[in-house]
């Protein structure tokens, strides 16, 4: 069992946990902003784009409170944080920044177009 003794370390293994869920949230990321996705172009399962549309949200505002959350308590109890721990917490935020511009550029260019906010071509 992990003990925590020194008041510096609690919340260090937040980032590590958040590393997968990063992951997998960036891969539903491209493939909803992906063509070949939506059109079946591409071979993919029914219940994958089926998954994707109705947890894509839910799941990016748990990440986002979770992160939030987790980086406040943390670097609010911590006087010195530790090297690798700040490093997962700029690898966790330039990945979910990443994705939402990813997204963002995506639906504000097909805005600009007068087109639908999730629209691909036929």
């Amino acid at each position: 069992m992990l003990e925590v003794t020194d008041r510096t370390n609690r919340g260090a293994w937040l980032p590590w946990v958040l590393l997968p869920p990063t992951a997998v949230w960036l891969g539903m990321t491209f493939l909803r902003e992906s063509v070949s996705f939506w059109r079946n172009s591409g071979g993919y399962p029914v219940e994958l784009r089926s998954l994707v549309q109705h947890t894509y949200y839910p799941f990016t505002a748990a990440l986002l409170v979770t992160c939030v959350t987790g980086a406040t308590v943390v670097f609010r109890r911590a006087q010195a944080i530790a090297r690798h721990t700040m490093l997962c917490w700029l690898i966790v935020a330039m990945a979910i920044g990443f994705g939402l511009a990813y997204a963002g550029a995506n639906n504000l260019a097909n805005l600009i177009d007068g087109r639908p906010l999730h629209y691909h071509a036929e």
